[in-house]
């Protein structure tokens, strides 16, 4: 965010709870695949219309496993990035 010299944007570090009541366009979120299942319809509640949502810190055998939950939730897969068996997912609603 320094350097890039971002102005609105805000940082949390925590669980989920750190979210309640807020609104965000974007959630970045680089957590266990339990942890991300565990919290997506805390996320989904969290997120404005014009939401992005990314997601890291798994391996690729998880992948359905995680865009089944989050398509239940109303976000549609955009992106799949993968290196070395770890992933990276990009959301949108």
């Amino acid at each position: 965010v320094e350097r890039n010299q971002c102005r609105h944007i805000q940082v949390f570090q925590g669980d989920a709870s750190l979210l309640d009541s807020k609104k965000f366009d974007l959630i970045i979120a680089n957590i266990k695949r339990n942890i991300l299942l565990q919290d997506m319809q805390h996320y989904a509640e969290c997120l404005t219309k014009k939401v992005t949502l990314l997601l890291s810190g798994f391996y690729t055998e998880y992948v359905d496993m995680i865009d089944e939950k989050h398509r239940s939730v109303g976000l549609n897969l955009k992106a799949n990035q993968q290196r070395n068996n770890w992933v990276g997912l990009k959301y949108v609603n």
